[in-house]
């Protein structure tokens, strides 16, 4: 069936608004906390507070690195300004249920999060450039996950909140060839 062109007048317009929405979607959802993830749409913030109240140690590591610093005292939105519900969504589901961790968004390896849901939690804080044109990169394409070189929760490198202290250990821990022609001694 051919279009006529005052029937398709409006859907430009039509499909702009529907990739303004799609876009949107991510923050609606973690500003109203609906996730496929066991959190409810009912779930509200508790603040980080409430949070620490239970994880004192891991909250105190958090707190020490530049992530929490910021997110703490110096929030650049509305959203670093949850603390700890920023990356992790809602918690009041989470702490009805005695800490039941399927209650909660989680990054770990035992979480049932895709790769692509986890990155996004990340990538929702780089929207400004800061995303280092991961979209489309090698790194994106193979499904690696921001938190397999990245860690938020404790300091562990002096810069990029890498997860182990240099970046070649980052990198190294998939890059296994690189790893062995650096170690090749410069005398054979």
């Amino acid at each position: 069936m051919m279009c006529r062109f005052r029937q398709c007048a409006g859907l430009p317009a039509l499909l702009f608004s529907l990739a303004v929405l799609c876009a949107a979607a991510p923050a609606w959802a973690q500003a109203t906390g609906s996730s496929s993830l066991g959190q409810a749409q009912s779930a509200q913030f508790v603040g980080s507070d409430v949070c620490r109240a239970c994880h004192g140690a891991v909250a105190a590591a958090w707190e020490a690195t530049g992530m929490g610093k910021v997110f703490l005292k110096a929030p650049r939105n509305d959203l670093e300004a949850r603390g700890c519900e920023a990356c992790h969504g809602p918690g009041s589901e989470h702490v009805q249920g005695a800490g039941d961790t399927t209650r909660i968004f989680r990054f770990g390896k035992a979480s049932p999060a895709s790769v692509a849901e986890k990155n996004e939690r990340c990538l929702q804080f780089h929207e400004n450039g800061a995303r280092h044109a991961w979209v489309g990169s090698a790194h994106e394409s193979r499904n690696i996950a921001c938190v397999d070189c990245h860690t938020l929760m404790q300091q562990v490198s002096p810069e990029r909140q890498l997860a182990k202290p240099t970046v070649a250990e980052v990198c190294y821990q998939c890059h296994l060839q690189r790893r062995a022609q650096a170690q090749l001694s410069s005398h054979m």
